[in-house]
């Protein structure tokens, strides 16, 4: 009885230590989510530490295959590959199928991340045929866009082209195969197309991937399959296309910055940009894009961005006549292409090297058992060294922490600069291109109109034909046109008005706001107040424009989802600020509401706040009938709204 109850007891510590153990697999695996990869580290070579020496079982597995992820996530590339390589046989040996081709598909990427296609596109064909055995058709797609991309880097672009459209058969024969892997597998016969040069048949299996956009979950990926395109236009000279897609790639890899860091894919489009730039001769731009370009390269710490970005940057100041500085770049472009070349051979040095710790890891793990106790016995002597050394430690490192600290505040504060530098040119641009286009219609609308109240002038002057020169149908004709013409006025006057107020143009701020009020006071049904003080001189044009789309936008809300029927508006200016205040006595509401939704209102009223550097403040409160917007907006001396937007437009 009592051998029994020692069998259970031994049993249960067992289960309690393997739930231990995949308690803390999971902990670790939590902490690269979170992008914590040293802690993770940390904690997965006390596991290893901790297992019996002979131990390969799945668990094992797992935590050299965490290794591996979270190795990579601190850019210790061969570390993290050694570390797969012994996960992916650990799982081998315990006939774990769906776990070794897993291993085999992230393998395959890894080595082509690095530069080793050949073994890219080993482990591609390995993963493939692993999941062709299992009838995995969503990973067989996976497995062969690897296949397509790792030809396509060693230069075999009929092979790539040929993988391509294999993966597109099999995207679209599996009925389960996602919106995106029907993107990547028309992306990387685009691309191989591309290399091979044939521009046509690149560009149509990109567009291609055009119809998939919207549909794929995973939108990171979206940037990459514009910046290709442009690419490919670039080439063909199609520049003023290529140009729309590298901006919305542009775009795009802002608002994925704000989570990730885009360093890579923000040097490439920016770089594009820059080259298209001075191709079209808009030298001011290509600077600013190529120097920004430039810097996301560097912070990128990838070697061929920057070979790229210099020879763009040697082949703008030659195309400007500055010798010295297209010499400059030159010799940086030479210096790094021979530096590149240092690489290729330290790379394949690298490999060896880590196929040489690949090795001796398993010798480790094989004689860990043995020396187990000896270790032990070393521990126990070294515990007073042991303590004095880690004190040491903490004091080196809380003093590495703090200088390290400050110097990464110095950064980031320079590269938010950068960024709110490159954000305001981009908002400026955005606005007045806009208000550009609003003018452009008003004024075609105002001709359009113009002429059809010519025709109907003509078809006036047609009654004096002998047969309508009665006076009752003269008198009918005429009595009807002149109500047309009148209609087709006054529709023309709205039109204008609400695309851009000619009075807004020709008469400020002020008089715009009492127009635009009028026209609502004249239904009868709502009253709007205006009152402005301080405003004897006229504001800068993007104040004016700004100050009265945000009025339009707000009062316009407000008559569609509000039931107020007195609304005033009310702008003061002195020294320091002009503030404007939108007061009703509708229903209020609860303000998150309006940043949780999906149009366009308080988003536009937030970008024309933002880009005269004005502050919103909304108050309001749901059951109450008393709601208040208001905008300030810095007077900065020296200042002209009118240059910035001129500006803007030459730009």
């Amino acid at each position: 009885m009592r051998g029994i109850f020692t069998l259970l007891a031994s049993f249960f510590v067992l289960l309690a230590s393997a739930q231990s153990i995949d308690d803390r697999i999971t902990q670790a695996r939590d902490l690269i989510r979170g992008g914590e990869h040293q802690e993770a580290i940390t904690a997965l070579n006390q596991l290893l530490k901790e297992l019996p020496a002979t131990d390969s079982t799945v668990q094992l597995g797992h935590i050299y295959r965490l290794l591996d992820f979270a190795l990579w996530g601190i850019d210790k590339k061969q570390d993290a590959l050694a570390n797969g390589r012994i996960a992916q046989r650990i799982f081998e040996k315990n006939n774990e199928t769906k776990l070794v081709a897993d291993m085999a598909l992230r393998m395959s990427l890894n080595e082509i991340v690095i530069g080793n296609y050949s073994e890219g596109l080993r482990y591609g064909q390995q993963s493939y045929d692993l999941f062709a055995d299992l009838k995995d058709s969503s990973s067989m797609i996976t497995a062969l866009t690897r296949i397509s991309v790792s030809h396509h880097d060693l230069g075999n672009y009929d092979l790539g082209i040929q993988y391509g459209k294999r993966t597109i058969t099999l995207a679209r024969e599996f009925s389960a195969s996602t919106y995106g892997h029907k993107m990547e597998a028309n992306t990387v016969t685009a691309i191989n197309y591309d290399d091979r040069g044939d521009m046509d048949s690149a560009i149509y299996y990109h567009r291609k991937t055009l119809e998939f956009i919207d549909k794929v979950e995973n939108q990171s990926r979206v940037p990459i399959v514009y910046n290709n395109i442009g690419n490919s236009l670039l080439k063909k000279g199609e520049l003023k296309e290529a140009q729309e897609f590298f901006e919305k790639c542009l775009v795009m890899n802002w608002e994925l910055q704000q989570h990730n860091d885009r360093s890579y894919n923000l040097a490439t489009v920016i770089t594009n940009l820059g080259t298209i730039s001075y191709k079209l001769g808009n030298y001011k731009q290509a600077a600013m894009y190529l120097d920004s370009g430039e810097y996301y390269s560097h912070r990128s710490q990838d070697v061929e961005k920057l070979y790229d970005v210099y020879y763009q940057k040697y082949l703008y100041f030659d195309l400007i006549d500055k010798d010295q500085q297209a010499l400059t770049y030159l010799l940086k472009y030479y210096h790094l292409k021979d530096s590149l070349q240092d690489v290729e051979t330290r790379t394949a040095v690298a490999r060896l090297e880590t196929q040489y710790a690949t090795r001796e890891k398993e010798n480790q793990i094989a004689i860990q058992k043995a020396s187990l106790e000896s270790k032990e016995a070393e521990i126990r002597l070294n515990y007073i060294l042991l303590a004095a050394a880690i004190a040491v430690i903490l004091l080196l490192v809380i003093i590495f922490v703090l200088l390290r600290n400050r110097s990464l505040r110095k950064e980031e504060l320079m590269i938010r600069e950068k960024e709110i530098e490159l954000r305001e040119v981009q908002i400026k641009a955005a606005i007045a291109s806009q208000e550009k286009e609003r003018n452009r219609f008003a004024r075609d609308l105002h001709d359009g109109f113009g002429q059809m109240i010519s025709v109907l002038n003509l078809n006036i002057k047609s009654l004096e034909e002998e047969k309508n020169k009665t006076s009752e149908v003269r008198d009918r004709v005429f009595e009807n046109c002149t109500r047309v013409i009148e209609n087709m006025y006054d529709e023309l006057r709205g039109i204008c008005f609400d695309l851009m107020p000619q009075t807004l143009i020709n008469q400020g701020l002020t008089t715009a706001l009492q127009e635009f009020a009028l026209r609502i006071n004249e239904t009868g049904k709502k009253k709007v107040e205006v009152m402005t003080f301080g405003l004897e001189e006229r504001l800068s044009e993007l104040e004016e424009i700004s100050l009265f789309r945000i009025v339009q936008e707000w009062v316009n809300n407000l008559l569609k989802y509000n039931d107020a029927d007195k609304i005033n508006i009310q702008i003061v200016k002195d020294e320091q600020s002009i503030i404007l205040t939108i007061e009703d006595n509708g229903q209020g509401f609860d303000a998150s509401l309006l940043t949780a939704s999906t149009g366009n209102g308080w988003k536009n009223i937030q970008t024309r706040a933002k880009l005269v550097k004005g502050d919103i403040n909304l108050e309001t409160k749901p059951n109450k009938r008393y709601s208040t917007l208001m905008v300030e907006i810095p007077i900065v001396q020296g200042l002209s709204g009118n240059n910035i937007v001129e500006q803007t437009y030459r730009d």
